[in-house]
């Protein structure tokens, strides 16, 4: 997640880590990562979850929502 400039959902994930991770795995791994608190999740009026680094892993930022797409920075 490192050289993101914002948080990611499911599908950015799949697509940054390949398709030889299977969806299940993934799913569990991020649960495991939200457990450990390395993962943030935000969930934003999109609908859906996206994810990035706790800040204690990360610096502090905020988050820039676009009301006409949606796309987050």
């Amino acid at each position: 997640m490192q050289g993101t400039t914002a948080p990611l959902s499911v599908p950015e994930l799949q697509a940054k880590v390949g398709p030889g991770v299977p969806l299940s795995s993934l799913y569990r791994i991020i649960s495991d990562l939200l457990e450990a608190k390395v993962l943030l999740k935000l969930e934003f009026a999109e609908g859906f979850a996206r994810f990035e680094l706790d800040e204690g892993l990360s610096d502090h930022h905020h988050h820039l929502v676009c009301i006409e797409c949606g796309a987050v920075a």
